[in-house]
């Protein structure tokens, strides 16, 4: 049985955690629900945010509501009023930096597949733009003596990709 620095079991811990995130929903909604539209409206909910005592989940959703808060504060402003189509490019400009993600990306909205329009976004295929990149990373990957370390199967896979097998039955969209 493995036990916490504070004595607890983890069972026991997780269930404080569970707990404690149940109490919190209400607040989290709130959060999330928040519409600042001057930097003292913002600055009073971060102190708000950062006054409470965060779980390992609950951090994660204050992170989130205080970045949504941050940009409704500023699309609030004087130079604010962004569009629907510049509200995508936040969403992508915070996950790419967030996530350091370098590469092409996709979103998929499930909810999507309700409508037979949809269908082309739920298709297996790739840009050939975006397979350029793949084959370009994959060679780079092949000529950085850091990745020597990767296992067979994945040098296989660069090498394979880089060859010019587009992976996982994908199709190259533009070659249609």
């Amino acid at each position: 049985m493995s036990i916490t620095k504070d004595g607890k079991t983890f069972e026991e811990r997780e269930a404080e955690m569970a707990a404690q995130d149940k109490i919190l929903e209400p607040m989290i909604k709130a959060w999330y629900e928040a519409k600042p539209k001057t930097l003292d409206d913002l600055q009073a909910l971060l102190r708000e945010i950062l006054a409470q005592e965060h779980t390992y989940s609950s951090i994660v959703e204050a992170c989130a509501a205080a970045a949504l808060a941050a940009c409704r504060t500023v699309n609030a402003s004087e130079h604010g009023g962004i569009t629907g189509h510049q509200a995508q490019f936040v969403l992508w400009s915070f996950v790419t930096h967030w996530l350091r993600m370098e590469g092409p990306a996709r979103l998929v909205r499930f909810e999507d597949m309700l409508y037979p329009q949809m269908a082309e976004k739920f298709e297996k295929t790739i840009s050939a733009e975006t397979f350029k990149w793949l084959q370009e990373q994959a060679k780079k990957n092949l000529a950085n003596p850091e990745m020597k370390e990767a296992s067979e199967s994945v040098r296989e896979h660069w090498i394979s990709i880089a060859e010019g097998a587009v992976p996982f039955g994908y199709k190259i969209k533009d070659a249609e």
